[in-house]
């Protein structure tokens, strides 16, 4: 009885229809598909990430002079693109960002952190690329500066390259260069109204009080040598950003503002100084 239920099952199946069949077929390859890409997110998309320590000098161009007091940024951001954002946006936020400043030597470090966990429900769309770490460099009178990784391009052009948990910069024991602006207020104006604004988004203003100090003070130096700019303002800060309280800029930037030095129209009269 089995035996002839056996036969009779074999001769329906050469009967089915071969779109059936080749639907079929389809479907337990696409599930394979979707269970093996599910695997390899799992393989290749950290839930948490660190940073290993980084140090380094900053000087000045050609004389090589050692520059005090220039603030750096060292920042390890998450890019997210996915279903949440079908126009593709790419939406940035920091996992860590830390602050110092040069000494007489021109040097600076930063210590090593982590793990720490990608945020839910961040982690299920958020990854950080190759470049990471970003360094910032700024001071007064000389132009904002910026290094990461590799070469831009090449390593955002695919989403899955999402690299280790544990992150390292290139430029770690390394000298980096900043130059002083020649003295064209206007083209040095334009420079800094464009850049360095991001890092002073939501809240992330009061990670990065120094930094936000030194802009703030460039501005007011340039406004009253050539007038109205966009330049970072106090009042540009937000005290709240998405229901999360960041703070008095007035109060959390006051020590760093009367800190900061103002320079002549010239810059700084010295490059070490």
């Amino acid at each position: 009885m089995l035996l002839a239920q056996s036969v009779e099952g074999d001769r329906l199946s050469r009967h089915l229809p071969l779109a059936r069949l080749t639907q079929a077929l389809l479907s337990i390859a696409l599930l394979h598909c979707v269970f093996a890409a599910a695997g390899a997110d799992d393989r290749i998309r950290p839930a948490s990430y660190s940073g290993e320590a980084i140090e380094g000098v900053v000087v000045a161009p050609i004389t090589n002079a050692p520059l005090k007091g220039v603030v750096v940024v060292a920042n390890w951001y998450l890019d997210g693109v996915g279903v949440e954002h079908p126009k593709g946006q790419v939406f940035r936020r920091s996992l860590h960002i830390a602050e110092t400043v040069t000494d007489s030597d021109g040097h600076f470090s930063f210590s090593a952190w982590g793990p720490r966990d990608v945020p839910s429900p961040a982690k299920d769309f958020y990854r950080m690329d190759l470049q990471q770490p970003w360094l910032y460099f700024f001071r007064g009178g000389y132009y904002f500066n910026s290094l990461s990784n590799g070469s831009p391009g090449a390593l955002r052009t695919e989403p899955r390259e999402l690299g280790p948990p544990i992150r390292s910069s290139e430029w770690n024991g390394r000298k980096m260069y900043l130059h002083r602006y020649p003295g064209s207020e206007p083209e040095y104006i334009e420079h800094l109204q464009s850049h360095g604004v991001g890092l002073f988004a939501g809240c992330n203003w009061n990670k990065v009080p120094r930094l936000a100090a030194e802009f703030i003070a460039e501005g007011e130096r340039l406004r009253n040598v050539r007038g109205s700019n966009v330049i970072l303002k106090l009042d540009d800060l937000a005290e709240t950003y998405g229901g999360v309280v960041c703070g008095s800029p007035r109060k959390i930037l006051h020590e760093y503002l009367v800190q900061v030095p103002r320079p002549g129209p010239a810059g700084r009269s010295s490059e070490s100084k």
